[in-house]
């Protein structure tokens, strides 16, 4: 395949389809996601989502890697087609410079604008630094192997791929199959399986948690023009100098950036973070019903659910990556939903998250069982 074809296709996958499928869960959400960098994370992770509901069915069922490509590039094309109507509509109804709320500083300084040249400075060295320098992993083995062995045979988890040899399927990791994507990758693009790993993904990874990092900050700081940097700065440096430990997340994120674990400690847990964030904001007694923009007078529908609804794809995307990631994300969801629904008088809210964590129940429930030979 010749580079052309490879840079439209990688455009497509991490351009085309989270921005325009983000267009339809942002509809939902009025702060998280009524920006540029919102409507692409609602697309991300929706994306990853449709991976994991077409993903397992299609292993556990024997069917190929062209065969899951097919379905989920249908999936994600119509998806793509609703969003595309959602921006037809707005354009039309000239309602985008509301929809998106693009982020305009008044009465900023040089200071300001330096300390955003100095965090895109230090973002592009590292990112720079992360797929110059090589660094290696027993892990790839597995990551890698699987995702390589995907794309010679044509077939998913029926390899092993420490001798190459046919195998039963890999239950347990079948529930959570990271590497298919990136063999979905290598397969669209013809790039090859390693080269995804250690190049493609790292890039595209990285760039989306400082994109949620970012969001975290319009949270935080109401988007103050000088914390928003500086904060953003530190994270920066904070995951250039986290490798203390083979352990730490700032190591997963930077050095191992294509394996399952480092997008859950990396992108998955601090965006959850953010949601978590909103959800406490919204249900305060103070601020129901209340729009979180500038109060227009306009009745408008609650953000609530649709942040439940971005929630439900975000623990898909945990199922995806990680089979911890299944429990970590329900303790977590759990405890801070808990603490909202007392802080807040809210005790509703309980029962919804309950269903959107219906993912990581039900994948669990799976594995016990299967577990037990059942």
């Amino acid at each position: 395949m010749d580079l052309f074809n490879t840079i439209i296709n990688l455009f497509i996958w991490f351009a085309v389809f989270p921005f325009l499928s983000g267009l339809i869960l942002s509809s939902f959400i009025n702060r998280v996601g009524r920006t540029v960098t919102g409507v692409y994370l609602c697309g991300f992770f929706t994306m990853f989502a449709v991976t994991e509901i077409c993903a397992v069915p299609s292993i556990l069922f024997g069917k190929t890697l062209s065969f899951l490509i097919a379905l989920i590039m249908s999936v994600m094309s119509a998806l793509s087609v609703i969003g595309l109507i959602i921006l037809a509509v707005g354009f039309a109804a000239d309602t985008l410079p509301v929809f998106f709320r693009f982020r305009l500083y008044k009465n900023v300084k040089v200071a300001d604008g330096i300390l955003w040249v100095v965090f895109f400075i230090l973002l592009a060295i590292q990112l720079g630094m992360s797929i110059m320098v090589m660094t290696t992993d027993p892990n790839d083995a597995f990551y890698v192997g699987h995702a390589l062995a995907s794309v010679k045979h044509d077939t998913m988890y029926v390899t092993d791929p420490y001798t190459g040899v046919a195998t039963a399927v890999d239950f347990r990791h079948a529930l959570s199959p990271f590497p298919i994507f990136t063999a979905m990758i290598s397969r669209v693009t013809g790039v090859h399986a390693a080269t995804v790993a250690h190049t493609i993904l790292p890039l595209f990874l990285m760039v989306t948690a400082y994109m949620i990092y970012r969001e975290i900050a319009d949270r935080i700081f109401d988007d103050d023009p000088v914390k928003t940097p500086v904060f953003l700065i530190l994270m920066v440096l904070i995951n250039s100098f986290g490798n203390y430990s083979v352990y730490t997340r700032e190591t997963f994120l930077i050095t191992r950036t294509w394996q399952g674990n480092a997008v859950l400690a990396g992108l998955i847990i601090p965006y959850v973070f953010l949601i978590m964030f909103a959800l406490a904001d919204l249900t305060e007694p103070s601020k129901a019903g209340m729009n979180e923009e500038e109060d227009t007078g306009e009745k408008k529908m609650s953000p609530i659910p649709g942040h439940f609804l971005m929630l439900f794809v975000t623990n898909l995307t945990g199922a995806l990556v990680s089979c911890p990631g299944m429990y970590l994300l329900a303790v977590m969801e759990g405890v801070a939903i808990t603490c909202i629904a007392i802080r807040n008088r809210r005790p509703l809210i309980f029962p919804a998250w309950i269903l959107t964590a219906a993912p990581c129940f039900f994948y669990l429930t799976i594995y016990a069982l299967q577990g037990r030979g059942l």
